[in-house]
């Protein structure tokens, strides 16, 4: 004779999403509410930066990747040739600013002009009407999210950056910048200081900084990436996460 399984034996939804903390807020009230709504279900959320989170998801250990900036290169290349079907879903955007050393005399740079220093075409302050002296190039890697994000920004996916860039981590990209009056750097608007100074960008001509082409150019998205097709329970949550500015707590978002 047959029997039925107790209802015990039933899978109960079971969520696994691991990434970056800027998404930490919302994911995790998300998670609150989706368990709230579904007795017995169960979201974990684990911190940790944008290629941990990929990494997870393409090994089968996360069903949600959250990925602060642009995927990097090698994840990409693993996607192409494993053939994968991935989806993401933009909860918000964050903005770009290009920094110097306080005592630059420049205010304002075009974006053409931003991109041919990180392309390496310009290399010196001179050539872009401030005193003499060989532009510092300090980036992060672009096996980061926000690495990624600005290099593309700058010189495509594909290009590369100047040779001369000096690769460093973002713990300490702002102190290495703050000690090189010849510097140029980048960080997200909310983590502008008075160590740093500001760049305004501009487009070719006199439009301003909030002009359609460079607000496009200089914006990072953050975003949850799940595997297509994704279960009925993850699309669910999925649903259940808010997107726009009133997403991220104050602190997060530019």
């Amino acid at each position: 004779m047959l029997l039925g399984l107790p209802a015990q034996a039933v899978a109960l939804p079971a969520i696994q999403a691991r990434g970056e903390a800027a998404l930490l807020p919302v994911v995790q009230q998300a998670a609150e509410r989706y368990m709230q709504h579904t007795p017995g279900a169960t979201v974990t959320v684990v911190r940790g930066n944008t290629l941990f989170a990929m990494k997870s998801l393409l090994q089968g250990s996360a069903d949600i990747a959250m990925v602060q900036g642009n995927i990097p290169g090698d994840i990409r290349q693993e996607i192409q040739v494993r053939q994968l079907k991935l989806r993401h879903v933009v909860i918000d955007y964050q903005r770009m600013t290009p920094v110097v050393h306080p005592s630059n005399p420049l205010n304002s740079i075009r974006l053409d002009h931003l991109q041919a220093v990180f392309a390496g075409s310009i290399d010196n302050w001179r050539m872009l009407g401030g005193r003499a002296g060989p532009i510092v190039l300090l980036v992060e890697s672009p096996a980061q999210g926000l690495g990624q994000a600005w290099k593309e920004a700058m010189v495509g996916e594909s290009g590369r950056l100047a040779r001369h860039a000096r690769m460093v981590s973002a713990q300490d990209k702002l102190a290495l910048l703050t000690k090189n009056v010849n510097g140029i750097s980048f960080v997200l608007h909310d983590q502008l200081s008075l160590a740093v100074k500001a760049l305004q960008v501009t487009q070719i001509g006199t439009e301003p900084h909030t002009s359609t082409s460079v607000r496009d150019t200089l914006r990072m998205p953050i975003s949850l990436w799940v595997e297509e097709p994704a279960s009925p329970t993850v699309n669910d949550f999925i649903q259940r996460v808010p997107r726009g500015p009133i997403a991220l707590q104050p602190g997060v978002r530019p």
